[in-house]
């Protein structure tokens, strides 16, 4: 679980801003992910260029100028024949070996899109192939009059080395090592599956032990599953799980159960102004990798969300779930209570003029403890925002009861049976514990 010692920390590992606030932490991972995004997009379309690039030939010109100055160092005595012999035989084993390798992860990465599971190390690294990719790592650059190449050079004793994603020359054998360890998006498509394989199966009441068995098996696999880094990472962030009809992921599940609701409210405000849906789910995915980076309990998060989807495949007796109004569950698994739950919030504790953004709605106090909710117009003239429904108490259950039709609408629009059950629900659930509205 994150607390926000926890949240304060990675605040500061991994974004600083200079009022420290959460906010700005999410503003800035938000920024990265649309931008990388477009990187990317740009890149994918010149994957193309990458094949007329060195694969163990000597054409590349940086490589090739390293081979002739090596060779006239021999002719002007400056090394020995048999030095000359070794550099070269260095080039060429760096050549041949670990630059196709090199060139071959770079291709693949760029054709086929990155993980989510992207800490500091792994963003470095994804801009760095996009950055190769583009060809942008390959441009000379002028020092003291001087026309060098930054991208491959070599070292104090002869040997070639390579830019890395950090800025530095390194050997090739260490750049490959890099690649080789960087996450893709297929590494946890073996354990997904076994979780899907299970989330698939039909568990009729009676037939406990079938489900047992299968429950066992799943936890098993995905013990061995979760044992490589990479593919328990992927697993976790580039996979979507769905139990009961509803899509659940390991980045919601965090944030539902590790943080507090002030916490989720920032973060969320923040990540529904992302415009590309793709860039709003890697940058929660990335909030939520360094935020776990310091929170000392993330493998029980882990095993917690697992869990529940397990526990939602248990078989049930037919007519033995609660009765309607029995239980309002607002967890981010159940979404039409999850959606109302937040209205409830921005009646018990919003302000004039609080938003929900991505339904593009605020609140606003008429005076005598009531308030409206409004929809703002698409020209910004406040005199021409939306009045939904009409002025109401939201502490008062009658009036609440009230602007259910306006709320249903509001937030579902067309209303699917699953939504409309929900209505019926909160309705009942709310005659019976008015206290909500308060407390």
């Amino acid at each position: 679980m994150a607390n926000n010692a926890v949240i304060e920390a990675a605040k500061i590992a991994n974004q600083p801003q200079e009022n420290s606030l959460l906010k700005g932490f999410i503003q800035g991972i938000g920024a990265l992910a649309t931008g990388m995004l477009q990187r990317q997009e740009k890149a994918k379309k010149k994957v193309a260029v990458l094949d007329k690039a060195y694969t163990g030939k000597t054409d590349i010109k940086s490589v090739s100028d390293i081979v002739y100055k090596t060779k006239q160092k021999v002719k002007n005595k400056e090394l020995t024949v048999e030095q000359g012999v070794e550099a070269l035989k260095s080039f060429s084993y760096d050549v041949n070996n670990y630059l196709p390798e090199i060139d071959k992860l770079m291709k693949e990465f760029s054709a086929s899109g990155f993980s989510n599971a992207s800490d500091d190390r792994h963003t470095l690294l994804q801009n760095y192939v996009t950055s190769y990719t583009l060809g942008e790592l390959n441009q000379p650059i002028k020092v003291n009059g001087k026309v060098i190449d930054a991208f491959i050079q070599t070292d104090a004793v002869g040997n070639l080395t390579m830019m890395g994603a950090n800025g530095e020359q390194v050997p090739f054998s260490e750049v490959a090592a890099e690649l080789r360890g960087m996450v893709q998006k297929t590494d946890g498509d073996k354990g997904a599956g076994f979780v899907n394989k299970f989330l698939g199966s039909k568990f009729k009441y009676g037939t406990e032990s079938k489900y047992e068995e299968s429950r066992d098996l799943l936890l098993s696999n995905l013990d061995k599953s979760m044992r490589d880094e990479n593919a328990k990472m992927s697993m976790l962030f580039d996979n979507k799980y769905f139990a009961k009809g509803v899509e659940h992921t390991f980045a919601d599940h965090y944030m539902e159960t590790a943080m507090s609701e002030e916490e989720r409210k920032e973060i969320n405000s923040e990540i529904d102004k992302i415009k590309d849906p793709r860039a709003k789910e890697k940058a929660k995915s990335m909030a939520v990798i360094n935020i776990m980076k310091e929170d000392e309990n993330t493998d029980e998060d882990i095993k917690s969300f697992f869990n529940n989807l397990i526990e939602m495949k248990k078989p049930t007796k037919p007519g033995a779930g609660p009765a309607i109004g029995e239980v309002f569950d607002t967890s981010i698994s159940n979404v039409p209570n999850y959606n109302i739950n937040r209205l409830l919030t921005l009646f018990k504790k919003g302000s004039d003029g609080t938003e929900l953004g991505d339904l593009n709605i605020y609140r606003q106090d008429v005076g005598d403890g009531k308030i409206q909710l409004k929809r703002k117009n698409k020209q910004g003239e406040e005199e021409k925002d939306e009045v939904l429904g009409f002025s109401f108490d939201p502490t008062d259950p009658k009036q609440v009861n009230s602007m259910l039709p306006y709320i249903q609408r509001l937030l579902f629009g067309s209303a699917t049976a699953k939504e409309l059950y929900a209505i019926k629900n909160f309705e009942a659930y709310l005659a019976n514990n008015p206290e909500i509205l308060t407390k």
